[in-house]
This record gives C-alpha cells, sequence and structure tokens, in this order.
C-alpha cells in the first residue's frame, strides 16, 4: 500500500468511525473521576473515540465546599463556564473571583499557564471546561508541557497554593 492509499483508508476509517459516533452524550451515564485534579467527569476526551467530535476536551469539574482543584500548568487555550456556586480561579497567579454564570477564557501563553480554581464556600461549586483538542496533534504536552504541580486535598482543605514561578521568581 502506498503512503497515499494508507491516506485514504485513513479517511475511510473516520468516516466510518463519525457514521456509528455518539451525537448525544449521557451525562449520567459518564463516571465521575477522582484524579489527581480533583472531580472530574469526561463528555469529550482524546481517549474517548466514540464520540462525534473529536477535536475538542470538555469535563464538567466538582469543587467540594472549602475545597479547590489540583494547580496545572500547560499551553492554556481553555473555556472554563462556572455551572453553580461561587469561587476563585487563579491564573498565573491572579486571582479572578466567580459565580455560577459567569465564564473565564485562560489565554494561550508560550510558557503556559498555571491555574488552580478555589471553593472557599460552604456549597458545592461546578464548571464546565472545554479546549482543542491540541494533544491530537501537538501531543500532550502541547509544546508547554502538561504537568500536574499539586494534588486536590480532601474537601475542606483550604485555597490554592502559591503559584510556584512567582516563588522562584520566574516569569508568569
Amino acid at each position: 500500500m502506498t503512503l497515499y492509499e494508507a491516506l485514504l483508508a485513513r479517511r475511510d476509517a473516520e468516516r466510518a468511525r463519525r457514521a456509528e459516533a455518539l451525537l448525544v452524550v449521557d451525562g449520567e451515564a459518564q463516571p465521575w473521576e477522582d484524579t489527581p485534579q480533583g472531580r472530574l467527569r469526561w463528555y469529550l476526551h482524546p481517549d474517548l473515540t466514540d464520540r462525534a467530535l473529536q477535536t475538542m476536551g470538555l469535563y464538567v469539574q466538582e469543587l467540594p465546599p472549602q475545597s479547590r482543584s489540583g494547580r496545572y500548568r500547560w499551553q492554556g487555550g481553555e473555556m472554563i463556564v462556572f455551572l453553580a456556586g461561587r469561587g476563585v480561579s487563579e491564573v498565573d497567579g491572579e486571582r479572578f473571583e466567580w459565580e455560577a454564570g459567569d465564564a473565564l477564557a485562560v489565554p494561550v501563553r508560550e510558557a503556559g499557564v498555571e491555574l488552580c480554581h478555589h471553593n472557599p464556600h460552604d456549597e458545592p461549586a461546578r464548571f464546565v471546561c472545554a479546549w482543542p483538542n491540541f494533544p491530537a496533534v501537538l501531543g500532550v504536552d502541547m509544546g508547554a508541557g502538561l504537568e500536574q504541580l499539586d494534588t486536590a486535598p480532601d474537601p475542606g482543605a483550604g485555597g490554592c497554593p502559591p503559584d510556584r514561578r512567582s516563588a522562584e521568581g520566574q516569569p508568569n
């Protein structure tokens, strides 16, 4: 088989996959996962190949009262819509307060973007995060490196830890 024929075969396989792919994802059927980033429910993910859309990632994250997400750094380019509760997000050490109905556009930055979300209140908070599936094209590091910088604590552990780059005197 020539490389051109392989490309056509790949096209045909992709067309067949899309013809059978899920258009509606049953949210209740998606499991909650306890991860280093916190409690997540995935709707679109590079490994969920049964979905019609493979060009985006999308998950819902739940922040328990008096708790926070893990802190992570990657290229950016996320859109976060806050569905319930109130909280604070830190983007490269800058704090942004939010409540249900607000949205946060996380910029793409050459050095990556460091993020953490905190729920200092007594009611749970929830948000949805969508991002282009750059890992499918650029690899998981996406040119800047994906690093889990801190693990989400048990509920009630308090605010976000300091931005490591600021503490080390590195530019944000």
